[in-house]
C-alpha cells in the first residue's frame, strides 16, 4: 500500500506570507493543460498491480491517448500554440487574490500570483526556471532537481501531453491509486537528465486528477472541469506545498493563440549590464589569476548510469580517484575503489607505479595552455567549445544578480545569434545549445554553467553517433578559503543512436572534492591519498 500524505498544516494569517514566499521557493509551475474529472481529495490508497491475479497495468501511451482523446483530441490540442488563464486566488484562512498563468509551446510557462498584498512571479524556458519575490525584490534561478521538474513539467504542459516522446521523454504506469474517489493510474513521467514527475490519470474518466513532484515538493488537485472553446480545461486547482492546506484558484477565463511574445518568460532584469564585456574580462582574466589547482591534489567521483528506454538505470558503475597534479598543472588519476569496493592489491600497486611514472614524466613540462576558454573546454566526442565560443556564437537574455554558493553573482542566459554562422562541426553544436551562465563579479569567474541541447546533432570520427535533443552538461565550480576556485561538479546526459543497432542514453555525475594543498615531487615512492572528509 502506498502511504498517505502527511497531514495538512492550517495557514493561519500570520503564515500567510511565508506561505507564499514557500510557492517562490519552489517555483511551482501550475499545470494548465486541457484536464478533467471530479472534485480533489487529499488522502490517497495506492497499490502497485502485480502478476498472479491482478489487472495488468495499461501501458502509459494507453492511459495518455485515452485522456488526450477525451479533452479534445489531439489535433484540437496541438493547434493550441499559448495560452493566458485568468484566475482568483483563496488562501484557507480567507486570504484573496488573483492569479494570471501563461503557457507557450514548446516549453515556456509563467505564473503570476496576488494575494495577501505580495506579488509573486516564477517562470521556466528551454534555458532557466527562475522565482521572484516582488517584496524582497529577490530573484532566484533554480538549479538542479527542482530546474529539471520545473522545465519536465512545463514541457509536458506546453505540449498539452501530445507527442511527448519527441522531446526525449519516457513515462511509465508505476501502479494505481485513489484520488478523489476514483481509482487511478499512475504515470509517471521522466526526463533523461533525472527528472521525475507523477500524473494521476482516473481510471474511468481518462482524465488527470492530480501530480505530484517530489522535487519542489508541491501537490496540484484539478477539478471543476467544463468546455471551453472545445477543450475541456480545469476550472478549479488545488496547490499544497510542503503538506500545507492549498490555494485554491478558480478560472474565470481562457485565451488561446494570442500570439504570446518569448520575453514574457524570460527572468525579470532591470539592470543595464553589459554582459559581453563582463565575459572579456573573465576570459582575460580567470586563467591566470583564479582558476589555480596545481598545488592542490583531491578526490574525484565519477558515477556513470546507463538508461534503458524507460529512463531507468540498468547498469552503473561508481569510480573513486585520488588526483595528483605534476608541478605543470597536468594531473593523473590513481583509482582507489570501484564500486565501493578497494582495489585489489596488485592492481594497487599499478595504479601507484602508474601515477609516478607519469609525474616523473611531467616534471618539467610546460602547463597546459588554457587562455582563451575561460578557464574550461568542454568536449563532446571529437567536439569543443570554450567561453571564447559561447562569447562569438550566443546573445545574452534577462541579465541579473541573485545569490549563489552565497557570493553575489551575475547570471544570464544565453541561446544561438540568429545570424550566426556555423564554421565547424563545433560551431554546428553550438548553433543548438541554450543556457546559463553565473559569473562572480568580483573574481571574474564562471561559478557556474548549463547548456541544453534544442536539437538532434552529430559526434564521433567515422562512426558517427546522433544525439538526441535535450542532451547537456551542468559545470560548476566553488571557491576554496584561500581565494581560488577550483572544480566542484559535472554533470552530463546524453541520448542517441549509432550505426544499425547501436544505441546509448547516459547520465554521468563527476564530483570533487576534499582539496589539500600538495606539493608533488617526482621521486616520492608512495602517494599519499588526501584526507577523506568525516
Amino acid at each position: 500500500m502506498r502511504k498517505s500524505p502527511p497531514p495538512s498544516r492550517k495557514i493561519s494569517s500570520r503564515s500567510l506570507v511565508v506561505f507564499c514566499r514557500q510557492l517562490i521557493r519552489a517555483a511551482f509551475v501550475l499545470l494548465l493543460v486541457a484536464l478533467a474529472s471530479s472534485a480533489p481529495a487529499l488522502g490517497q490508497k495506492g497499490s502497485a498491480a502485480t502478476a498472479g491475479g491482478r489487472q495488468k497495468l495499461p501501458s502509459p501511451d494507453k492511459i495518455i491517448g485515452d485522456y488526450v482523446k477525451t479533452v479534445g483530441g489531439k489535433k484540437r490540442l496541438a493547434a493550441v500554440r499559448d495560452a493566458i488563464y485568468l484566475w482568483t486566488a483563496q488562501a484557507k484562512d480567507g486570504g484573496d487574490g488573483t492569479a494570471t498563468t501563461r503557457l507557450k509551446s514548446p516549453a515556456s510557462a509563467r505564473v503570476d500570483i496576488k494575494l495577501g498584498g505580495l506579488e509573486i512571479s516564477s517562470g521556466t524556458t528551454a534555458r532557466s526556471a527562475w522565482s521572484l519575490d516582488r517584496e524582497q525584490a529577490s530573484i532566484r534561478t533554480l538549479t538542479g532537481a527542482e530546474s529539471k521538474a520545473a522545465r519536465l513539467q512545463t514541457t509536458l504542459d506546453a505540449a498539452r501531453l501530445v507527442d511527448y516522446k519527441k522531446h526525449v521523454l519516457s513515462a511509465v504506469t508505476s501502479g494505481t491509486e485513489e484520488v478523489a474517489g476514483e481509482r487511478a493510474y499512475v504515470v509517471e513521467f521522466r526526463s533523461r537528465d533525472g527528472a521525475r514527475l507523477r500524473y494521476r490519470f482516473g481510471a474511468t474518466s481518462k482524465l488527470l486528477l492530480q501530480i505530484t513532484d517530489d522535487a519542489r515538493r508541491i501537490r496540484v488537485n484539478f477539478g471543476d472541469y467544463r468546455a471551453q472553446n472545445g477543450v475541456l480545461e480545469p476550472h478549479r486547482v488545488e496547490l499544497e506545498l510542503n503538506g500545507t492546506e492549498p490555494l485554491t484558484l478558480t478560472l474565470q477565463s481562457a485565451k488561446y493563440n494570442g500570439g504570446l511574445d518569448d520575453s514574457l518568460f524570460d527572468a525579470p532584469s532591470k539592470e543595464a549590464l553589459d554582459v559581453k564585456a563582463l565575459l572579456r574580462e573573465v576570459i582575460e582574466r580567470e586563467p591566470q589569476t583564479n582558476v589555480k589547482y596545481g598545488e592542490y591534489t583531491f578526490t574525484a567521483k565519477e558515477t556513470e548510469r546507463e538508461l534503458d528506454d524507460r529512463g531507468e538505470t540498468k547498469k552503473e558503475t561508481v569510480y573513486v580517484w585520488d588526483i595528483f597534479l605534476a608541478p605543470n598543472g597536468n594531473g593523473m588519476g590513481k583509482l582507489v575503489s570501484q564500486n565501493n569496493s578497494p582495489l585489489p592489491a596488485e592492481r594497487a600497486a599499478k595504479e601507484e607505479k602508474r601515477v609516478a611514472d607519469f609525474l616523473a614524466a611531467n616534471e618539467k613540462a610546460g602547463p597546459p595552455t588554457r587562455k582563451g576558454q575561460g578557464g574550461f573546454h568542454i568536449r563532446l566526442g571529437n567536439y569543443g567549445f570554450g567561453l571564447t565560443d559561447i562569447l562569438r556564437a550566443s546573445e545574452f537574455v534577462a541579465p541579473r544578480r541573485e545569490r549563489f554558493q552565497d557570493r553575489d553573482a551575475v547570471v544570464f542566459d544565453y541561446r544561438p545569434r540568429p545570424d550566426f554562422k556555423a564554421k565547424t562541426k563545433s560551431d554546428e553544436i553550438l548553433k543548438k545549445l541554450v543556457g546559463l551562465i553565473w559569473i562572480d563579479p568580483a573574481d571574474k569567474v564562471v561559478m557556474r554553467i548549463e547548456a541544453r541541447s534544442t536539437d538532434d546533432f552529430k559526434v564521433g570520427g567515422g562512426l558517427l553517433m546522433n544525439i538526441s535533443r535535450g542532451a547537456g552538461f551542468v559545470f560548476e565550480r566553488m571557491r576554496l578559503p584561500d581565494g581560488f576556485w577550483v572544480p566542484r561538479l559535472y554533470q552530463w546526459n546524453a541520448n542517441g543512436k549509432g550505426m544499425i543497432f547501436m544505441k546509448m542514453s547516459v547520465y554521468e555525475v563527476t564530483e570533487w572534492s576534499n582539496y589539500q594543498r600538495f606539493k608533488t615531487e617526482s621521486g616520492d615512492a608512495k602517494l599519499d591519498a588526501p584526507k577523506q572528509e568525516q
